[in-house]
Formats: structure tokens, sequence, C-alpha cells
């Protein structure tokens, strides 16, 4: 019987990985366990996992690199074929400004030789270690290209830079290729470890879990279950900082409290720093309705897979934010419902000088009376804090009586003159300030940032729908490249009363009915007579059932609006954009 070949899959990427997943349960003789980690993340997945008896690591690109200085098991880079290449320049072509490709050979070979045979003239710059792409991007940026085609590493950058970016993803044959070569390198390379015998029966029905690290912080034995996450380990100090004597701490990870115990440890000279980790079974408080904490870290994870991030939506105001958010004023920002006030007050956080501290969001709808208590008279209150960023949302909706005394608490404490203090109201019908925001904005001398509607920019509607659709291919692993003609004449005709939030909700729904290389006049059509009656009339329509076959999906579509028009067949033919044969096959079934 052959040796089943065990594989330690680690992608940087939600495509990449559910690849990995189809390949794997097609391979009998591969036994395969997929993690999602990009870069320094992908690092600590494969050290965490490096002494559970895996025979090969597989990733891709920069994180493959990553790992394979970092770990002692063999790692196989998942390559670019020509194909992955050709579908992402094809994707690109909806961008209508100017473009270029970035990357490592891997990429940038396969991108030269595809240029050639199509005859197209596309800037394309090779990197050879990761800190070139941050100079290659902000190159990019000064000389007016704003948008980018790379891989990892060059996303990274672009969206830390404000350029627009699509990733070249590794299709399914690559994938195949890269677990061939797999099986091929665990036959001829030997890999042997011992087990820790002597861990293994101290460990024997402990009801804690022990982590072992050596001298210079790599994992050296772990009994930490899986299937619990690694938010608790990921709460151990770092070995430089533990004293002698060690520590003992309760942490408190996801309204669960863990006891922690570290110590150091010496066996054949060798010196090892020893963690206990217990489960307190004790729940922590959930909080306050209303008030949110955020660190630096879950801004920018918040921001970056927001689709105003996806799509480039911050657009030509990006140096106009940018000023701002270097600055300690207070900041006012307005627009309709959905335009992406949160993403911008985010934006604002992230990129200015207070990053480091907290991002404290007031809700003014959700406030409960108890929490607004809390803020205002209690002595643990978060408002006798300093250079903290605090973000008032939806300030127009604080009832009055709540927003004077809060009036009176920001001048009686100074709060905007030791914090960095953001709102956001909701224009009118009219597209005007309430007075109560007006009289704010003077009194404290408040900046103001007026947030396009997505009726505005319909310049930029094919640019903003296929960068977020690349977004959602990596999500998703599709393949989609744009839209059909009738399909985005359909979405630019459309009002959008909800702008950005509702526009990404309709095209999520479009990526996920379609599998075929376009989205349709069709599936467009009937989603937005969808919108049309929700907005239109305050009443909700049964909601299509995207569990089911395409041809279910259509078959639905047709005999609805078959109903609507009376079985007017013509009618019904012409909006969808069939033929009558196509609509009588559907209707007959």
């Amino acid at each position: 019987m052959e040796k089943t070949i065990r594989i330690l899959g680690i992608a940087p990427y939600e495509a990449l990985r559910a690849a990995m997943v189809k390949i794997a349960k097609n391979r009998p003789d591969l036994s395969v366990d997929i993690y999602l980690g990009n870069m320094k993340e992908g690092v600590d997945i494969a050290k965490f996992h490096q002494n559970e008896n895996y025979d090969v690591i597989i990733s891709r690109g920069a994180t493959a690199r990553l790992i394979k200085e970092e770990v002692h098991i063999p790692v196989i880079s998942v390559d670019f074929s020509a194909y992955d290449i050709l579908r992402t320049i094809k994707l690109a072509e909806n961008y209508p400004y100017r473009y270029a490709v970035l990357g490592f050979p891997g990429i940038t070979k396969g991108a030269r030789i595809l240029c050639d045979l199509l005859q197209k003239d596309m800037e394309i710059i090779t990197i050879y270690h990761e800190e070139d792409a941050k100079e290659a991007i902000k190159d990019l940026k000064q000389r007016g290209i704003s948008m980018v085609i790379c891989g990892t590493v060059g996303e990274n950058y672009a969206k830390k830079m404000g350029l627009a970016s699509i990733l070249v993803l590794s299709g399914d044959e690559s994938v195949e290729a890269a677990f061939d070569q797999a099986v091929e390198m665990s036959y001829g390379y030997a890999y042997m470890r011992q087990r820790k015998t002597l861990y293994e029966t101290i460990l024997t029905g402990e009801p804690e879990s022990l982590l072992l690290y050596d001298s210079k912080g790599s994992l050296f034995f772990s009994s930490w279950d899986a299937g619990h996450g690694d938010e608790a380990p990921a709460h151990l100090p770092e070995l430089a900082t533990m004293p002698p004597e060690g520590i003992e701490r309760v942490q408190a990870v996801k309204n669960i409290l863990f006891e922690i115990s570290g110590k150091w440890v010496e066996l054949d000279e060798h010196r090892y720093a020893l963690f206990r980790i217990r489960e307190a079974k004790m729940p922590v408080g959930a909080g306050r309705q209303g008030i949110f904490f955020f660190n630096r870290n879950q801004a920018e994870s918040d921001y970056y897979n927001s689709f105003y991030a996806a799509s480039g939506a911050l657009g030509m105001m990006e140096g106009q934010i940018n000023a701002l958010a270097k600055t300690s004023q207070p900041v006012v920002i307005t627009g309709e419902e959905g335009c992406g006030k949160d993403q911008i007050a985010r934006y604002l956080y992230i990129h200015s000088p207070l990053r480091n501290n907290s991002f404290i969001m007031i809700d003014c709808e959700l406030i409960n009376d108890k929490s607004w208590a809390f803020l205002i008279n209690s002595s643990g209150s978060p408002f006798g804090e300093n250079n903290q960023t605090y973000y008032f949302k939806n300030l127009d909706r604080l009832p009055d009586n709540k927003y004077r005394q809060l009036e009176f608490v920001l001048l009686e404490q100074s709060l905007p003159q030791r914090n960095r203090v953001i709102l956001t109201c909701v224009l009118d019908k009219n597209g005007k300030l309430p007075e109560r925001i007006l009289r704010f904005i003077n009194q404290f001398s408040c900046s103001k940032i007026r947030l396009p509607s997505l009726r505005e920019r319909m310049t930029e509607f094919s640019m903003l729908a296929s960068l977020y659709m690349a977004k959602k291919n990596t999500e998703l692993g599709k393949q989609i490249l744009g839209f059909e003609p009738a399909a985005l004449e359909l979405l630019q005709n459309y009002d959008w009363p909800c702008n950005y939030t509702q526009l990404k909700r309709v095209l999520d729904a479009l990526v996920g009915m379609t599998d075929t290389s376009y989205i349709s006049q069709l599936h467009t059509s009937w989603l937005l007579s969808e919108e049309k009656s929700i907005y239109g009339s305050d009443s909700s329509q049964d909601a299509i059932d995207l569990n089911r076959t395409l041809y279910e999906i259509n078959r639905d579509i047709i005999n609805r609006e078959l109903v609507r028009m009376k079985g007017n067949q013509t009618a019904v033919a012409k909006k969808l954009g069939i033929s009558r044969t196509t609509l009588w096959r559907y209707a007959k079934e």
C-alpha cells in the first residue's frame, strides 16, 4: 500500500484556497489540510503546523518564498500559467485609464510574451524583492498610472497607496501541477522527525494545552486544539519580553477568558519557553449598545475589504482626504445613504498620526439610554481619554436632548482639542445639511467632506463595477470578465437610491448567479426590477432563490415576468433581451 502524502496548503487568497480544496477532493493519494494566510500570516500558519507530520507545503508567490525561509519542510510554489495571465489581462480591458503589470518574473515573463502575441502596448515592471514593489508602485502613481495587474505583494502595496489592483489568479491547472510536483518531491525527499514521546505522555488526559517554543521563537511542540482557533496562542508574550521568572495572566479572547502561564526550561543546553493555556469558562461582558472599539488592524481590515476600497471609489477625493487625515481638526462627512461615509471615517483614522490608538465609534442611531449615560456621566467613560479618534456615526439621528448634552460635553471637556473627532450625517432629499449640523461645523471649526452619489459617477461606473468583480472573482474562484453591453447599460441607467451599498449587494447577487464569462442582461434586468419594486413601494417581493441551477433561476425569472406582463411573451422577451423561442422553451417547463 502506497504512503498517503500529507500536504499543508497555505493560500494567500480565497480563490486559491477554493481551487486547492477542489483539486484535493479528486486526489485519493493525498491528505491535504488547507489554510488561508498571506505573507507573514502564511508564515505563522506554516510555523504553527510544521511539527504535524506534513511532507510538503504548497503556497504561492512571495508567501511561498517567506515560508521557505522559516520552516524545515519542503515548500512548493504554485506557478502562473499563460492562461492565468491572459484571463487577468482580458478583465483589465474594462478599465478605462492607464494601467501596468507589476510582479516577480513568474508573472512578468508570461505577460511580455502575451503582449507580444496580442500586440498590446502595456508597461510591464519586474521586481525581484518585496521591498522593490513599494517604490515601483509609488513611481507608477506619480506618473499617473492608477491600476496595476499584480501578485499578492503588489496588491498589498497598491491598497496602501490608493491604487486599484487586479490580482493574477492561479487556475486549476496550475494548482494540479503543484500537487503533482509535491508527490514527486515527497518520494525523493526523506523528511525524518522523532515524536516527543515524553511530552505526549505528560499531556495525555491533561485539560490544559502546552506550547513549547525554541529560543528563536519557532514552535517546537504544541498540543493546542486547532478547532479552538489560534486566538489564544496569538496573545502569548514575545519571548524577548518574558522575564526570567516567567509570566501568569488572564487574557480575554472573543468573550472567553484564558489562564496563561509561561516559564523558561532548559534541556541539553537548549533553552525553551513553555506556555500552558487553560480556558477559564467565564464569559466576558458583551459591551455597551451603540459604542464600539476598534484598533488599527481591525479598522484597516474593515476598510480594505470594503466595496469602497475594492472598487477604487476614493477616486479624485484621495488628495483632499489624505491631507485632512494628517490634521487634528474635526471632520464632518456628508452624503446620501450608502455613499461610504463609514469607510471614509476609517480611512481618515488609519492614515492619521493617531492610528496606533483606539478608533471609538458611537452609533447615534443605535445607542440606548444606558450606554449614553455611561458616555456622559461615568468616570470610566472613554471621553476621559486623550489622543483617541471618536467617530459619531449619524449624528443627525441623535435625539435633540442627547445632542444638547453632547454639545455641552464637547465644549466643557475640550474633547476636540484633546482627540480627533469625526462625524457623519445623511443629506436630506434636497442635498442640504440639517441646521444643527451646520451649527456644529461652525462652532467647532470642522472641515467638510461631501461624498458624491453613485449617480454623479456614472462615467466611472464600468471601472468601479469591474474592480469589485475582480475582488469577487478572487473570493469565489470565478472568472467573470465583465458585463454584456445591454446589462451594463441597464445598470448605468438605474437611479441607485442607496448608492454603493446597494450596488455592492446587486453585484454580489449577479456574480453569484453567473457561471459564464459575462454577466447577462437577463439576470440584470430581473434584479433591477426587484430593486425598483423594493424602493418604489416599500413592499418586499419574494426573493429569488440562488441555491439552484442556473437553468432553474432563469426559468423562475421568465415565469415571474410573464405573470407581471399578463402573459405577453413578446414584451417579456424584449425586456429580458432573449428570443421568443428561448422564452417559450423555459416557459413550457
